[in-house]
């Protein structure tokens, strides 16, 4: 499926090798140098319009989290580790579980998961601190 830009991309080459947009006109149009529309027009000459589009499209990226790891590090959130906060839990998966998963990851995974802090949380908790200053004040006036 394609996005607007890539769309965009593929539109802007195909008038320019029709000869509506000169290379210049493309360029400007796409944000990029008349070299790369060269490029790009050379490009779709040779292997089709939809090789204008970029060579990673679709693939996965090399430094995303196997699916069987996200599987198991799921897992053990829900079951052993599911009174840990994140750092903690991220420290037990890589020290006692060699797990290697840095802190921004497993936040990103726990949270993409409904597994971390929700708002309702976060506020309970920030009601209840709120409370405890508030009664610790009132402790304070009553004394003197």
């Amino acid at each position: 499926m394609m996005d607007n830009q890539e769309a965009r991309r593929i539109a802007v080459i195909e008038q320019s090798l029709a000869g509506k947009f000169n290379n210049r006109q493309a360029a400007q149009l796409l944000e990029r140098s008349v070299r790369q529309i060269l490029r790009l027009k050379q490009k779709a000459k040779k292997e089709g319009t939809s090789a204008v589009l970029h060579g990673n499209r679709g693939k996965q990226p090399h430094n995303a989290l196997p699916e069987a790891k996200r599987a198991e590090i799921l897992r053990l959130a829900t079951t052993t580790l599911k009174d840990c906060n994140y750092l903690h839990m991220q420290e037990v998966l890589e020290t006692e579980m060699k797990k290697a998963v840095s802190y921004s990851c497993l936040s990103r995974l726990l949270r993409s998961c409904s597994l971390g802090f929700t708002l309702s949380f976060l506020l309970s908790l920030r009601l209840s601190i709120a409370q405890q200053q508030h009664q610790s004040d009132v402790l304070k006036i009553t004394r003197v």
